[in-house]
């Protein structure tokens, strides 16, 4: 980047805005909040501007139960099967 007295950034707007949130496709997360900062960097080849934006998500919990813990308990229990067919039933017990 640039030193501060080459080029200085700023934000057009004291805070950012977002286009309408529920067009936002986020199917693991929600979306919270949005926040921007700067900073100024000093170093020894010169002062640095560093503008940040955040964005704030919280994860929803019901598709992260779908896509993940159902298919594991789906996984479990499956391999409980072969327990409870007959232990002379080999070839029924190998083709689980």
């Amino acid at each position: 980047g640039y030193p501060k007295n080459e080029i200085e950034y700023k934000w057009k707007k004291p805070s950012v805005e977002v286009a309408d949130p529920k067009y936002w496709r986020l199917y693991q997360f929600a979306f919270v909040g949005l926040r921007n900062t700067t900073e100024i960097s000093h170093t020894i080849s010169g002062d640095y501007i560093i503008m940040t934006i955040f964005f704030d998500l919280s994860r929803r919990m019901g598709y992260f139960t779908i896509q993940t813990y159902i298919p594991c308990i789906l996984t479990v229990v499956l391999s409980w099967v072969s327990f409870w067919i007959n232990k002379d039933a080999v070839p029924a017990r190998t083709s689980l």
